[in-house]
This record gives structure tokens, C-alpha cells and sequence, in this order.
């Protein structure tokens, strides 16, 4: 069973066995960089001057003193061992930490084996006399074999190899995807079809294709949903207790086909109070001396078989216990949701509930409740649109707004900035864009930057282009609030305009899931498809590759998507 997870930012000493935590080995550095240095290079810090003599006379025979690599990202699928699955085009991330220059990173099955990509590395820092780069190799998995084998990274200073490093990993054809989750594929941002090109063609072409337009997302909600599965496994108490949920799942998913797995003892309680469509049958033995339930091997046949003539979209384990969860595994389903998902890593959506009576710390919500607010989280998921939150001056704010000549829902916001210079898309295309929708649409545009004098001169000439820099936050909410349209990068203000019901434009880079940040009202969200989406870093010279994910989005594509939504809110 292969079970999408992002794969966490590790490394280990022996190449060959599973990973560990980093922080059973490494320590956090410090300072400004954001960076893990290894054990080995802690004591730089603590006594430089020492340090640099060691460094380069004493230690010299010691080539592992000087140098190591470790790892940040291998794809994003992995297996129930740990062991990477590559599908479709890879992300290979690296940081490097040498006393030497690194001008060259390179992927390849083996020393002598063709490369398969490379790439020169960003150096980040230094650290004392270490120097810190991160390389970032895309590989197309169609290129390797179809079976457990070794990925080496080799890094180069000139012709000389100064570090190494090689994962056992496993490739599956992104074909073999596609029956299951052809759909989840096209609404990430982290999958990336295999290419028919070239290794040195490869990161122009991903590049090349046109960028991702995400509109809010709807996944579980009742049109997708059409059949559903339900685990309750235990006794008459439980069962008992479910059956309000249940029936608010049939509530929420009105059309849906419903089943239930529980066992046999209380199939004509389900059926007589009309919360399901068909029951699968479950019979567990009890062990008086464990105190628990358990399947046969013949019961445990017998569920797999009837389940497996099944296809659903979601499947939901109501137990809040952990006994049942691996059921889940067994049911054919685009979809798991239970409790607990930190434990299970396969459930796709789930809660954790926990409450505690002041005295004993025993739970004090009740069985019915406590399930029920699965549910209800589910049908939070399936409805993530939040209300309109307006603000309570109207007259006062018209008022505020005629100095900057702006009428209510007749100009358009363009923000540039952000906290992290990673998320910003280049100030010149947010210049054209601003000169663009004033010639298009005769629009008032109100575009904030932090250089204010710089810009003004770049569209001195731009009649109805007002440059502002800072406002106080009462007058910003306000320009903010009226705007017809708001255009701007994954920051603070694009979350102030939804929530004022404000269409909203988000020009992002992928650092993390667009759908975490995808804004509460609606809008767009533009974005590339790259193999190291979902990096989850904030500062730009970790990224390997410039952001060129957010920088190359070209500017045509956010002011066709603008002229869009302005007709449609027209």
C-alpha cells in the first residue's frame, strides 16, 4: 500500500537504514539562518579561532570531518517502511556543508552511471569556516528502474568529489496512479507528470507549462461524494451512541449510497432507523483474557472478500479508540477519516478530541458528542466558505475614501509585499499588471509598496495609479474593504480582503499546500506544479532554484483571470 505523506526533512549516519529523527543527531543553528548543521560542525561556534586551525591543518586526513550532506526532500510518496516511492518528476533536495566550494551537484544510479540530473547548488551561508549549499535536482522517474534500487547524489568542487550520498528508494509509474487518483494529481501542486525529455530539458520544460489556477476547494462535498462507508464495530453502546452521527451523515450526503460495517448483532437497529443502504457483516471473537476483540483468520477472509467488490469515495472509522482504524486500509476508497490522525498517517482528514475532568483527568464529553464532532469537522470540510465579515462605519469609511478619489467597488488593490522575501512575485510584473487593468478596465488602481518614491516615478505617467506606502491600519482596512478587486502574494492583507468579501487574487509560490491558504471567500489562487512543492521555506536561498516557481508566472495569466472575475462580480 503506498500512502502519500511529505516527506519529512531527515537524514542518517548509515546510508542504508531507515531515517531517524533529525534532532537525534543534529542541533539547531544559530543565528539568521533557519539551517540544521550536523553534530560534527556544532563546535565551530564555540571556539572559532581554534576551530579554523583544526579545520584546515589538523583535520585534513579527515575527509568526513570536512564535509558531509544531508537530506531534505526525495520525492513525496513513501511506503509503509519508510522507503521513498518516486512517481512522475522527483524532487532530490540536499543542504551540503564543506570547508570547500561546491560548484556542482549530480544524480545518478551509481559513480559511473549516466547522470540524471544536475545542477549547481545555492550556497546559503557559512557557518565559521562550513559552508552551507543547497542543491535542488529534479529527476524524471521514468528514466529509473521499476524496482528497489539506489539513488546516489554526488557533490563537486571543480572535478573533485567532496561529498556523497545514496537512498535505497522505489519507483512506481505515475500510470499506475491514475485509476485512483487522477484527480489528486491534478489538484497538486507537488505532482509532475513524467516528461518525454531530456535531463538538461527537464526543469525549462516543467517550467514550461502553464500555471495553476485553483479556484476554492469543495472535496468532500456531497457531488463528489457518492459512495460512503462507515465502520462501527463495537457493541450496542456504541453503536448506540454513533447513530446521531450516522444520521447527520446521511443529512450532509443526501445522494450518497451508504454502508455500514458493524457486526451482526445490531444490523436490524441500523436498518430500522433508516441511517443506511446496505450492511457489511463483521464477526468478532471476544478474549476474556486480553480484554478484546479480535478477527478470526476465516472472519478476516471473509470481511476482506466482501470488501473488496466495493468501490467507495470516503470511508470513516467513528470509533474513538485506535482498535478498528487499520480497517480503513482494507476499504477500496479515495478517502479516510478517523480520529487520531497523527497516529495514522493514511487518514486523509481527521480530528483529535480530548477533554479532561479536573480531579482524575478522565474525558467529560460525552461518547455521542464526542463522535459527532467528527462529523461535523467533515461537513466543516466540505463547507469552508466563512461568512462575509463587514465592517460597521459604512458612512464614515465612503467618507475616509474621497481623498484618494476611490468610489466603493470601482478601483482595484494591488499589494506587493510580504513577510518573506520567497513569497514575493517580482514588483516589475506587478507594475505591468497595474498598467495593464487601468488601460483594460479604466479602473482606479491602488497599489501599495513598500518604495514608495521608487515606484512613483516608474508610473508617474500612469494617470489613475495611486502609489501608496504604509497607512494606518484603520485607513488600510478601508481602501482594502470597498475594492472591487484585490491582487496580491500569499500575505496577511489577501486574508483582510476575503474575509471583507473582497474577490481576491493570490499570486503563490508553493511552499506549502494552496489549499491550507487558499483564501475563506472564494478567488483564485495562481500557482506553479513543480516536485518540490510543499518545501516549507520561508527564506529564499534554501529554495535551490531561485523561486522560479513564483517568478515565472507570467504576468498575462493573473490579468486575464482579473478581467474574469471583475465580469463576474460585475
Amino acid at each position: 500500500m503506498i500512502l502519500a505523506d511529505n516527506y519529512k526533512s531527515t537524514s542518517q549516519k548509515n546510508e542504508d537504514l531507515s531515517l531517524p529523527e533529525i534532532k537525534s543527531w543534529a542541533l539547531p543553528a544559530e543565528g539568521s539562518m533557519s539551517v540544521i548543521i550536523p553534530r560534527r560542525f556544532c563546535w565551530v561556534d564555540r571556539f572559532p579561532v581554534i576551530s579554523k586551525i583544526l579545520l584546515n591543518s589538523l583535520l585534513l586526513p579527515f575527509g568526513k570531518m570536512r564535509r558531509c550532506m544531508t537530506l531534505v526532500q526525495i520525492g513525496t510518496l513513501k511506503d509503509k517502511s519508510g522507503m521513498p516511492v518516486l512517481t512522475g518528476v522527483i524532487a532530490y533536495r540536499v543542504l551540503i556543508f564543506s570547508l570547500e566550494k561546491c560548484d556542482r551537484a549530480v544524480v545518478s544510479l551509481g559513480k559511473d552511471e549516466k547522470i540524471l540530473a544536475q545542477t549547481t547548488p545555492s550556497l546559503i551561508g557559512k557557518k565559521g569556516p562550513v559552508y552551507i549549499w543547497a542543491a535542488n535536482l529534479w529527476v524524471d522517474s521514468q528514466f529509473l528502474p521499476e524496482t528497489k534500487h539506489k539513488l546516489w547524489v554526488f557533490a563537486f568542487n571543480g572535478k573533485k568529489m567532496i561529498t556523497k550520498m545514496r537512498r535505497f528508494v522505489r519507483t512506481v509509474p505515475d500510470r499506475m496512479f491514475l485509476p485512483d487518483f487522477a484527480r489528486d494529481m491534478e489538484m497538486s501542486d507537488a505532482f509532475v507528470p513524467s516528461l518525454s525529455v531530456e535531463k538538461d530539458d527537464l526543469f525549462n520544460s516543467v517550467l514550461a507549462f502553464p500555471p495553476q489556477v485553483h479556484h476554492s476547494p469543495s472535496e468532500f462535498s456531497s457531488k463528489n461524494i457518492k459512495r460512503l462507508v462507515v465502520l462501527r464495530v463495537d457493541q450496542l453502546g456504541d453503536v448506540s451512541a454513533s447513530l446521531p452521527a450516522i444520521k447527520r451523515l446521511r443529512d450532509i450526503y443526501q445522494n450518497a449510497h451508504i454502508t455500514i460495517i458493524a457486526q451482526p448483532a445490531v444490523h436490524e437497529i441500523l436498518k430500522a432507523s433508516g441511517v443506511c443502504d446496505a450492511l457489511i457483516a463483521i464477526n468478532l471473537s471476544y478474549s476474556h483474557d486480553a480484554e478484546r476483540r479480535y478477527l478470526t483468520a476465516e472472519n478476516k477472509e471473509k470481511l476482506q472478500k466482501a470488501l473488496s467488490k466495493e468501490q467507495f469515495d470516503l470511508a470513516i472509522d467513528l470509533q474513538t479508540g485506535h482498535e478498528s482504524r487499520e480497517l480503513l486500509l482494507w476499504c477500496n476508497t479515495r478517502y479516510r477519516v478517523g480520529f487520531s490522525p497523527e497516529r495514522f498517517h493514511f487518514l486523509d482528514y481527521g480530528i483529535e478530541v480530548i477533554s479532561r475532568e479536573k480531579f482524575n483527568s478522565k474525558p467529560v464529553i460525552n461518547h455521542a458528542a464526542h463522535v459527532m464532532m467528527l462529523v461535523d469537522a467533515l461537513d466543516r470540510v466540505a463547507h469552508q466558505r466563512q461568512p462575509v465579515v463587514e465592517r460597521q462605519s459604512y458612512q464614515d469609511d465612503i467618507t475616509k475614501l474621497k481623498p484618494f478619489s476611490l468610489k466603493e467597488k470601482d478601483y482595484v488593490v494591488i499589494h506587493t509585499g510580504a513577510r518573506h522575501t520567497l513569497n514575493m512575485w517580482p514588483l516589475e510584473h506587478f507594475i505591468e499588471l497595474a498598467q495593464r487593468l487601468r488601460a483594460e478596465t479604466h479602473k482606479e488602481v491602488v497599489f501599495f509598496v513598500d518604495h514608495q518614491s521608487e515606484v512613483a516615478s516608474k508610473l508617474s505617467n500612469s494617470d489613475g495609479i495611486h502609489v501608496l506606502d504604509k497607512l494606518d491600519p484603520n485607513l488600510f482596512d478601508i481602501v482594502i474593504s470597498y475594492a472591487a478587486l484585490m491582487i496580491g502574494n500569499d500575505s496577511g492583507p489577501r486574508h483582510l480582503a476575503a474575509v471583507r468579501g473582497v474577490p481576491v487574487i493570490s499570486v503563490s509560490v508553493p511552499r506549502l499546500n494552496w489549499q491550507e491558504w487558499g483564501q475563506n471567500q472564494g478567488g483564485l489562487v495562481i500557482s506553479r506544479k513543480v516536485p518540490c512543492a510543499g518545501c516549507g521555506v520561508n527564506d529564499v536561498r534554501h529554495c535551490g532554484v531561485g523561486a522560479l516557481c513564483l517568478k515565472t508566472i507570467p504576468v498575462d495569466v493573473v490579468f486575464q483571470e482579473a478581467l474574469k472575475l471583475m465580469y463576474w462580480a460585475a
